[in-house]
């Protein structure tokens, strides 16, 4: 195609559209052309290409080229189209059809009685509407409030897709902005990034270039720097280094430091950004640095840091626990029936002589014996106990082991969207003398400090965790942190328990854990072990054996459902043995398509599809992680696309609308960091060199202690010698043990 071929120019109404992308960057329309003279009636053509999320009704100008299609026959490509107000009366009852409130019906008696003047009426003599029968002051006045909601809505979804925002995110941005949409973005378009979910500083900057502004613009230089410290949080981190951030910026943004450095001073002196020094002694290179934090980022931190020292305050002060002194251990004893190891012992006598402790071992070190144990001696107390874990699942598992209710941190905190936040808090602490926290490695630095303010000083807290595992998802590594302050008791179990030692999988995730190769368990012939380590010479038997193993090996030796007890667990997300395109193929193979599905950008569900909660929804009470079954595809009216989902989260219905499909996707396969908190009967691990950068012992460690009753480890060799004896884990910037220990 001639790039300098002269564009055509066509003009109609769009009749009807009969294919938008998911993205709605692209449509197949009906465009009805102007009548020539003495006919009613005009041509109906077809077009296209980018229609800018047009209506039916609405007059279209477009320019772009007739074309033949091999199998469509003759079409116009759009290549610029501007939609505007509806122009005669065919167009107008169409449009108005379209339109939530009015419908066909009364379309039709609108334009049977005014014709194309229809509109003008509306806008500006709407009390004529009064002549059409059937319209009393009632449904007048529900007409123009409908219109007039329709026309600023309508506004502002054009001013937004002519800057690069589908009416996807339109709708999210409206929700925000409400009717100063316009107003807000015009004065500054990178407070999208910050203010609307998934419209990250990439988009922001889209926008922000379609109006002019310039790349050392200091708003978009501002915007810029803090991306770079979100994506840094994203990555673990509560700060950067100013040398590390200033790079990364530059890079980023590909602007001078010195635009870097300005935007960093003007970022302080709005308080958006606190600058703090790190001594040479807590710097890995001896030289200290300056510490660059996003406000939030350092609150959360420094307002931990003042809740820790506060419960720590009070135990140096002597307060102790209601019914305090250490408990008859014998009787403990006696009451669950177990016999108790020295370190389980010594853990029960400073849960109730401390004001806070962090209990941690590894798989089989008896972590569950020794909630029990604290919990029942808290019982015998008539203490008042609060159990409580990051995750749906994990506070399940911590209610099974006890016998008694556990929630999850956020509903035990009680989280209220309408009232902007967690109700308890320092004002309104939660009522409990003893509280236990289980699964703590995942809590992160802002969780932990809401968790904290809530905690009255009378109360003893017990953290209970491997550290490990995986740090939390979110900012810091808290439960690292605590232990590494020496401030805060801990008790750390070592010796695992003779039943433990009999199961493959505590075996070796020990084993892992010590920078051992994993072992194969030797049992009579005919016994199915719980622990295997299958080898492959490359990649796409490596990819054949994953899918095999799931489909049907599994299922056949144990009897496993593939769909809701085997659980793949690879090391990234992206790439041919990622997440995603494992999920596709686990999909296809486990769930084939038989009915309307749901689709939205590269994500298709399906009733049956298990799938996974993206990020933390407090308006639906669904949090990052949360793992579901769809139970229903919902349709359109015409029963021809779907509007969205209906999801099972663990015995509770939840409707994501077509807008929020993006806050899930299949959890046939997971990330080893969204696995944390969970436990599944079968798991599967596919180990990869194209899985490099990411093998690391810890992220193996934790993939494996998820398994209940049988592991599977899926490996190139050199991958797995990788993920074995690599223990460079990248360190996250964060201060909390250094204030710990400075006590501020």
């Amino acid at each position: 195609m001639n790039p300098h071929e002269p564009l055509d120019a066509l003009e109609g109404t769009l009749e009807k559209v009969r294919f938008r992308s998911d993205d709605e960057a692209w449509a197949v329309a009906d465009l009805a052309l102007p009548p020539p003279p003495g006919r009613h009636f005009g041509e109906v053509v077809t077009i296209v290409g980018n229609i800018m999320a047009a209506r039916p009704g609405e007059w279209l100008s477009l320019k772009g080229h007739w074309r033949r299609h091999k199998d469509h026959g003759r079409q116009f490509e759009v290549k610029e189209a501007q939609p505007e107000a509806p122009v005669t009366a065919e167009g107008i009852e169409l449009y108005l059809a379209n339109s939530k409130g009015i419908g066909k019906k009364l379309a039709k008696r609108l334009i049977d009685h005014f014709g194309p003047e229809t509109l003008d009426v509306i806008d500006t003599e709407p009390q004529r509407l009064g002549e059409v029968e059937g319209i009393g002051k009632k449904r007048r006045a529900q007409i123009i409030k409908v219109w007039e909601s329709s026309q600023a809505e309508r506004r502002i979804e054009l001013f937004l897709y002519s800057h690069g925002i589908s009416r996807a995110y339109a709708a999210r941005v409206r929700k925000v902005y409400g009717d100063q949409t316009i107003e807000r973005i015009q004065a500054n378009p990178y407070r999208l990034a910050r203010d609307i979910w998934g419209i990250g500083f990439r988009k922001a900057d889209a926008v922000a270039s379609k109006m002019g502004i310039e790349g050392d613009d200091p708003r978009r230089v501002q915007a810029g720097l803090l991306q770079v410290l979100r994506e840094a949080q994203s990555d673990g981190h509560l700060y950067l280094p100013m040398e590390l951030l200033v790079g990364r910026a530059s890079e980023y943004l590909k602007v001078q430091d010195g635009h870097i450095r300005g935007g960093i001073e003007e970022l302080q002196r709005e308080d958006r950004v606190v600058l703090e020094p790190v001594p040479d002694d807590e710097d890995a290179a001896g030289e200290g640095h300056m510490a660059v934090y996003s406000r939030v980022g350092w609150d959360a931190e420094r307002g931990c840091t003042d809740e820790m020292l506060r419960l720590l305050e009070a135990q140096r002060d002597g307060q102790r626990p209601d019914g305090g002194g250490a408990p008859e251990l014998d009787a403990v004893e006696a009451g669950l029936g177990v016999s108790l190891a020295p370190l389980q012992k010594q853990a029960i006598t400073m849960a109730f002589e401390n004001r806070v402790l962090v209990i941690t071992g590894g798989p089989g070190t008896g972590k569950t014996t020794l909630v029990r144990a604290i919990c029942q001696t808290a019982a015998d107390r008539n203490l008042q106990i609060a159990l409580a874990a990051p995750t749906g699942r994990a506070a399940r598992r911590l209610s099974e082991a006890t016998g008694q209710s556990a929630g999850t941190l956020h509903r035990m905190l009680e989280f209220s969207f309408k009232a902007g936040g967690f109700q308890r808090n320092r004002e309104n602490p939660l009522e409990a003398d003893l509280m236990v926290v289980d699964e703590a490695s995942m809590i992160d630095i802002f969780l932990m400090r809401s968790l904290l303010q809530a905690v009255p000083t009378q109360c003893t807290l017990v953290f209970v965790g491997d550290v490990d595992q995986l740090p939390s998802v979110g900012p810091g590594d808290v439960l690292s942190d605590l232990i590494n302050s020496g401030v805060v008791p801990v008790c750390r179990l070592t010796t695992v328990f003779r039943q433990s030692q009999e199961s493959g999988i505590v075996t070796n995730a020990h084993r892992i854990n010590r920078g051992e190769f994993p072992q194969g368990q030797k049992l009579p012939k005919g016994q199915l072990a719980d622990f295997y380590v299958l080898r492959c010479a490359d990649a796409q038997s490596l990819r054949a054996k994953t899918l095999k193993v799931v489909t049907e090996r599994i299922p056949k030796a144990f009897g496993f459902d593939p769909t809701q007890d085997i659980q793949v667990i690879a090391p990234m997300h992206r790439g041919p043995l990622g997440c995603k395109s494992l999920n596709e193929e686990l999909q296809e193979s486990l769930n084939p398509e038989l009915g309307l599905e749901a689709r939205r950008g590269q994500r298709t569900f399906r009733t049956g599809d298990r799938v996974m909660q993206l990020r933390n929804n407090y308006d639906k009470e669904v949090f990052n992680g949360d793992v579901g079954t769809v139970t229903a595809v919902l349709a359109n009216d015409d029963e021809e696309r779907a509007h969205g989902i209906e999801v099972d989260m663990d015995g509770r219905l939840v409707t994501y609308e077509y807008e929020e499909l993006d806050e899930l996707n299949l959890a046939y396969a997971i990330t080893a960091h969204k696995s944390q908190g969970s436990e599944y009967p079968a798991v599967v691990i596919p180990l990869a060199t194209a899985h490099y950068v990411l093998l690391e012992r810890n992220l193996l460690y934790t993939a494996l202690t998820r398994a209940k009753k049988l592991a599977i480890l899926v490996v190139m060799e050199q991958a797995l010698a990788r993920a074995v004896k690599n223990v460079t884990a990248r360190a996250r910037f964060t201060r909390l043990a250094a204030r710990l220990i400075l006590g501020r």
